[in-house]
């Protein structure tokens, strides 16, 4: 009785779980219109029995519980919705404690604004930090993407040499033999790569450019890493732009745009 009175006693307020916006739907009128369109008086509003199949008419208590739904009007916080049920069950769930009346409750509400705020601040700044970092590494590839494509271009052109007449080439044909060895020498001595090594250098150089590495190729450090991570007997292998692997079975491969 107590609590029907209190709850009676504030409709000539403001219906008791009702949000700023739906206000206009809980004025006090001779009836009460459920949103099935069903119509009941408007005295039966929050009188702690289900009238309305959809529980509108209970949105200040749990009686329409699992239907129906509670306004926290929390007070410096911020409004939010609960489960009917919650409603006067003993804990305090909005934190102005709206949706109590046989407990006291704190309000809080002014504590948890100042938690969402400093958790706000952070969390800016964690978002600045990382728009600094990702522009670093697009400068980096950048970079690095443009000495590339000038090894490839070095690469291509050691593989030609300028045209020769009919006479210079008659003329150096005595001394081909002689230079393919000296030739081979000097690459056992100097380490130079040889022609095969060259050309996968050019394929792999090329395989990097045609990857899709971002919009701006932000994600040119992750070209060539692998990351493992082992859970319970199994190891699992990210390759980015390649594959996903656990322990030798294929799970799936990464196919470039």
């Amino acid at each position: 009785l107590v609590i029907n009175s209190f709850y009676q006693a504030s409709s000539e307020r403001r219906i008791v779980g009702v949000s700023p916006e739906e206000s206009t739907l809980y004025r006090p009128t001779s009836e009460f219109q459920c949103r099935d369109g069903f119509k009941i008086a408007f005295s039966k509003i929050n009188d702690d029995y289900c009238d309305c199949s959809d529980g509108s008419d209970e949105p200040g208590t749990s009686a329409c519980s699992p239907l129906g739904k509670f306004y926290c009007q929390s007070r410096g916080y911020g409004g939010h919705y609960i489960p009917s049920s919650f409603v006067n069950d003993g804990v305090c769930d909005c934190c102005d404690g709206d949706d109590e009346r046989s407990v006291e409750c704190v309000d809080v509400c002014h504590d948890k604004w100042e938690k969402s705020r400093r958790q706000l601040e952070d969390d800016i700044h964690l978002h600045l930090d990382g728009c600094e970092l990702k522009e670093k590494l697009i400068q980096s590839a950048t970079f690095a993407l443009e000495q590339k494509k000038n090894d490839l271009l070095s690469l291509e052109k050691q593989g030609t040499s300028p045209s020769k007449n009919q006479d210079e080439e008659k003329e150096e044909g005595v001394f081909d033999e002689f230079i393919f060895h000296l030739r081979y020498i000097y690459t056992f001595l100097t380490g130079e790569p040889k022609q095969e090594d060259t050309k996968q250098k050019k394929e792999d150089i090329k395989k990097l450019i045609q990857t899709d590495l971002g919009q701006h190729n932000e994600f040119y450090h992750l070209y060539g890493a692998s990351y493992q991570k082992k859970h319970k007997q199994y190891t699992y292998k990210l390759t980015p732009f390649e594959s996903v692997k656990q322990d030798d079975t294929l799970l799936g491969l990464i196919l470039r745009r």
